[in-house]
C-alpha cells in the first residue's frame, strides 16, 4: 500500500505525472470516476480514500507505469528505469 504517510496530494500528482498519466487515464485504470482522481490530489495531508483496495489499485497502476512511491528515507516518488529492477519490486509487494 501507499506509504507517504504526508503530503498525499502531492505524491499522488507527482506519481501520477512521471508515470505520464492524466487523471482520467488514472481513474479508469483504478476503476474509478475521473473526478474521484480529481479529488485525491486535491486533498491536503490525508490519505485519497479510506479504502485500501483503492489505494493498493493506485500503488499497483502506478508501478506497472514504472513509478513508485515511497517512505523512507524521505517521502517521494522515483522512476523505476531498470524493467528487471521493476519487475522485482512489483514481487515484493
Amino acid at each position: 500500500m501507499i506509504h507517504v504517510e504526508h503530503h498525499y496530494r502531492q505524491a499522488i500528482r507527482a506519481a501520477r505525472i512521471l508515470a505520464g498519466l492524466t487523471q482520467r487515464h488514472l481513474a479508469k485504470a483504478v476503476g474509478v470516476h475521473e473526478r474521484v482522481a480529481r479529488y485525491w490530489e486535491l486533498k491536503e495531508s490525508k490519505a485519497p480514500t479510506s479504502t485500501p483496495s483503492s489505494l493498493e489499485k493506485i500503488e499497483a497502476v502506478l508501478r506497472d507505469h514504472g513509478v513508485i512511491v515511497f517512505a523512507a528515507p524521505t517521502a517521494g516518488v522515483r522512476l523505476v528505469t531498470d524493467v528487471a529492477a521493476q519487475r522485482i519490486i512489483r514481487d515484493q509487494n
